[in-house]
């Protein structure tokens, strides 16, 4: 198992990798969410949910309908999420 594969909650949006919700670890097939505790199982992100991810963080640099507030502490959390894992926020 690849502790650092992303990963995420679908319920609270939690971002993290798989090493980061194994300290929950209740069973040996599902990795739970830090936030949720056993209430919910973390989902991995592939490819296609990265993506995804940078293209929110776009959208919220270059769109400003967000409250200002909340919409730096999205980016900030994406920038975090994507730092811990090592790999690019913005595509090259």
């Amino acid at each position: 198992m690849d502790f650092e594969a992303p990963c995420t909650c679908q319920r609270c949006g939690w971002l993290g990798t798989l090493h980061d919700s194994h300290e929950l670890q209740t069973d040996t097939v599902q990795n739970i969410c830090p936030h949720c505790a056993t209430e919910t199982v973390v989902q991995k992100l592939g490819q296609k949910g990265l993506d995804g991810l940078r293209s929110e963080y776009h959208e919220l640099v270059t769109r400003k309908a967000w409250d200002t507030a909340e919409r730096t502490e999205r980016m900030a959390k994406l920038e975090r999420f994507f730092a811990r894992i090592d790999q690019p926020l913005c595509s090259q």
